[in-house]
């Protein structure tokens, strides 16, 4: 298959996003020397408002999430980008200062990487503050994950090479970008980012011809890519505004963040081990179970039983743990209890609407994510006496019940009606002609139990045949 050609932001320049090395992305030429020159002024656009970003306290920023695309968005006006599979980072960058803070904001990353730390001081502004992605790329080009907390031996083993993939920015001096469009904000990145560059790079954007380079990323087996409206906000949360198309969607999976609560024994040749893993996600202000997960190799699960064995904790101490109907959970065939602090990412078929993970899997840890960041749009019912104690199906049938019960009176017509309830209504008439009320609406005498009963059956019958007939 024939690369396609792909638009960089710089003019009159060819970028092929995937290819990361010598040609496409020139190393620096700049020498020491150079560095210090003056800087370009920045143009922004006219009621850009104010911002009261603390740059020396360094305050946590919550991250822009996308939610789950399909293949039908791309090519419609939505921009792409390599979705990067390494680190999401936010560069805080005040003269003399770098701070490279990972998105659960417990990790700098600054101190280790300190290559990144000086192109990031090249940026053309004095303070800024970026979003983007710490990744790791081999000899070959392309991005291998690795956790940012990694050895320098290790890297160096692995041959590979830290570049910070920037995509984003959100305040620049005293100037907070977040309420501009993306393209205009994406417009300021690419001025303030300098030619040549060997470990902060703009990431790529493709605006047209998306399909050709999805389907070279399924090739390769690349973790995917980013669809992004270009007249977004930075909006700080989950957002329809940007979407991911993962490879694992054409495979009928997706992976999912989830917190470990504990784990269940293991029976066989994992006796004395754990079985698989109890996992939870945050919804709202309440944790929510999602299900088990299994699928490690040796080594992860000897670790797993080790580590959260040293860290068990009585059922008592653990926060509540409820399902979709809002009913706390026991959770009896738990073996050991954790407190909901290990972020890890699971694959599964699917979340249902009940919350449960479908034949979960473990990939890996996520040590760049804290137990907040394992969120899910579901939320549980409100809990009350009445949730606490219907079950999940129980709950779904009196919703059924309820839903016929509200239909029935525009299903049920004259033609439905039976022989004795015509002439119930005849005689009413009757009677309210005599006492010359013929405006008033018809009642229907008094019914039996017997013929109450009937006529719900009736009724029933009735929606039934209805529902059929509207599928």
């Amino acid at each position: 298959m024939s690369k396609p050609k792909f638009s960089s932001k710089r003019k009159g320049k060819k970028v092929d996003p995937y290819s990361l090395r010598g040609g496409d992305r020139a190393k620096s030429s700049r020498t020491k020397k150079g560095r210090g020159r003056p800087r370009r002024p920045i143009k922004l656009p006219p009621g850009v408002k104010r911002n009261t970003y603390d740059y020396d306290a360094a305050e946590k920023i919550p991250a822009m999430l996308a939610k789950r695309g399909k293949v039908s968005q791309l090519d419609t006006g939505l921009w792409a980008e390599p979705k990067w599979d390494g680190n999401r980072s936010f560069g805080i960058v005040v003269p003399k200062k770098v701070v490279i803070r990972s998105r659960s904001w417990k990790t700098d990353f600054a101190p280790q990487y300190h290559a990144v730390s000086d192109d990031l001081q090249e940026l053309n502004a004095k303070r800024f503050v970026v979003d983007g992605e710490l990744v790791f790329i081999d000899p070959s080009g392309k991005d291998v994950f690795l956790t940012g907390r990694a050895s320098k031996s290790t890297i160096k083993e692995k041959g590979l090479k830290a570049v910070y993939m920037l995509y984003d920015l959100l305040y620049i001096g005293d100037k907070d970008l977040s309420d501009l469009p993306y393209r205009e904000r994406r417009r300021i990145l690419s001025e303030l980012i300098p030619e040549g560059l060997e470990h902060v790079q703009d990431s790529p954007i493709i605006k047209e011809n998306q399909k050709p380079y999805w389907e070279r990323a399924l090739l390769e087996k690349r973790e995917g890519m980013m669809l992004k409206d270009p007249d977004a906000p930075y909006t700080y949360d989950r957002s329809r505004y940007w979407r991911k198309l993962k490879a694992l969607y054409t495979e009928g999976a997706d992976t999912y963040d989830a917190v470990i609560i504990g784990y269940t024994a293991g029976k066989g040749k994992y006796e004395g081990k754990l079985g698989a893993l109890l996992l939870a996600q945050r919804s709202g202000d309440q944790w929510l179970y999602i299900g088990k997960a299994a699928g490690m190799d040796d080594d992860t699960r000897d670790m797993f039983t080790q580590q959260l064995m040293a860290k068990q904790v009585p059922k008592s101490k653990m926060p509540s743990i409820v399902d979709m109907t809002g009913k706390e959970l026991r959770l009896s065939h738990a073996e050991v209890f954790v407190k909901p602090r290990r972020v890890v990412e699971i694959k599964a078929s699917e979340q249902t609407t009940g919350g449960r993970l479908r034949w979960g899997s473990f990939e890996r840890m996520r040590p760049d994510k804290g137990p907040m960041d394992a969120t899910t749009e579901l939320r549980p019912s409100s809990t009350g006496p009445k949730a606490k104690s219907m079950s999940a199906k129980a709950r779904r049938r009196a919703e059924k019940r309820a839903k016929k019960k509200a239909s029935v009176s525009e299903l049920l017509t004259p033609a439905a009606l039976t022989k004795k309830e015509k002439r119930r209504i005849r005689r009413a008439k009757r009677r309210a002609a005599k006492k010359g009320a013929d405006s008033q609406p018809v009642e229907l005498e008094s019914e039996t139990k017997e013929e109450k009963r009937k006529r719900r059956r009736r009724e029933r019958r009735i929606a039934r045949r209805e529902a059929r007939k509207s599928e």
